[in-house]
């Protein structure tokens, strides 16, 4: 009886129980890699270089333009419904958020609509029309923002990787069976991307199951919160998440579509390399919010094996492009082992990220999002245009680089003041 209430054994319980989250959400972003993979394969093999760059630019401008809407409301709404104080009204704050959402995403499909008459005058890719065909499922690409912020914000892990292994997996399949049947285009391709959103989405609505009895008072929490955090963040995402999707682009621009093909495939070969620390720093956003310190032996785990994955992907990246997308995607190479550098680099600063978001820390966030963003926008333009889609390789090391010692910096400034 004694054990029951003594704190080493409750301590005991959480870090089981956080062990478990992390290899499970961990597993399951494994398991997205693979079928992430086999994504990839279906797609190059049944759409070709041309097409599936095609693919990847067009989902690189729904990406970066549902950047600009959110207004910093789901970072707001995810670090309330963590805050114990905020436990009795928890489900509304939630319900509230998914309203706003909704505006939101009507909004940008509005947008998005009128975007595609100017495309083709951009770029000169004749994609326009595609854009517009698509205008009214491009709603998704907020509220899949939105669920994946609720999700981490109410420590619901497992319904937060289940909700992203779930996303793959329905496209792969329905991509796969409509190939067999008809033969996969790139309309259809985009079309079964948009509704394996649409289906995730409906999932993470019902596990997060909003109230929707709203009242002035949870309107004025929400406000007052975005305006002390959550717009502070979402500055910084305007600056360091939008330049980001703005290398894809910037390739289109100044090089082709089958280019941001290759340097998109990379990006998605480099991704584990990334959500190694970031899975680790998600799974502690919670209990990050009561920490004064990240846990020593957390942080050097974590160090550990992000490391050793590094050297084991730049040990047989080549091999395994040959055997999964064959010599006609040789080209992603040298891209995606330049790139891993940086996503360690980066997923690392997610880490520190995680710690200072749980810590309301939005203006530092801010700040350092604005750097990552200059240096992206900084490299893009210039890298690109001298030395071709290896200077965007580049730049995601020296954005990466920036990230984490920005990170650092403001952590090591937390632990002084407190």
């Amino acid at each position: 009886m004694e054990k029951i209430f003594s704190k080493n054994y409750y301590r005991s319980l959480v870090k089981e129980k956080k062990v478990k989250q992390i290899f499970f959400l961990y597993t399951s972003m494994v398991l997205g890699l693979v079928i992430g993979i086999l994504i990839s394969v279906v797609n190059t093999r049944y759409l070709g270089p041309q097409l599936y760059g095609d693919f990847k630019f067009i989902l690189s401008i729904y990406t970066l333009s549902a950047t600009f809407f959110t207004i910093g409301v789901f970072y707001s709404a995810a670090r309330l419904i963590i805050q114990k104080n905020h436990a009795g009204i928890k489900k509304r704050i939630i319900g509230l958020a998914i309203l706003i959402g909704v505006i939101i995403s009507i909004i940008y499909s509005a947008f998005i609509f009128g975007f595609s008459f100017f495309e083709n005058r951009l770029f000169d890719n004749n994609l326009g029309y595609l854009i517009r065909l698509l205008a009214p499922f491009a709603f998704a690409f907020p509220l899949d923002q939105l669920s994946q912020n609720l999700l981490q914000g109410d420590n619901k892990i497992y319904d937060l990787a289940i909700y992203r292994l779930a996303q793959k997996i329905a496209y792969l399949a329905l991509a796969y069976v409509y190939h067999i049947l008809w033969g996969l285009t790139l309309n259809s391709a985009l079309f079964i991307y948009f509704l394996s959103f649409m289906l995730t989405i409906i999932y993470a609505f019902i596990r997060l199951k909003p109230e929707y009895n709203l009242s002035k008072e949870i309107f004025s929490i929400l406000k007052i919160e975005n305006k002390n955090y959550g717009l502070q963040v979402y500055y910084g995402a305007l600056f360091s998440l939008a330049s980001a999707q703005v290398g894809a682009i910037v390739v289109g621009y100044f090089i082709d579509t089958v280019n941001v093909g290759f340097y998109s495939l990379a990006i998605t070969a480099t991704l584990p390399l990334t959500l190694i620390p970031s899975t680790i720093g998600t799974t502690f956003f919670k209990d990050f919010s009561s920490m004064q310190r990240i846990p020593p032996r957390v942080f050097l785990y974590t160090i550990l094996i992000s490391i050793g994955t590094l050297l084991l992907f730049i040990a047989f990246i080549k091999e395994i492009v040959l055997i999964l997308y064959t010599d006609d995607f040789i080209s992603v190479t040298p891209l995606a082992i330049i790139i891993s550098i940086g996503s360690v680099f980066h997923g690392l600063g997610d880490f520190f990220n995680r710690f200072l978001s749980a810590h309301g820390k939005g203006k530092e966030l801010r700040n350092s999002s604005i750097w990552i963003g200059v240096a992206n926008i900084l490299g893009f333009l210039i890298l690109i245009k001298l030395v071709g889609v290896q200077g965007a390789a580049i730049t995601k090391i020296l954005s990466g680089l920036t990230y984490l010692g920005i990170m650092i910096y403001y952590y090591k400034k937390f632990r002084t003041n407190k």
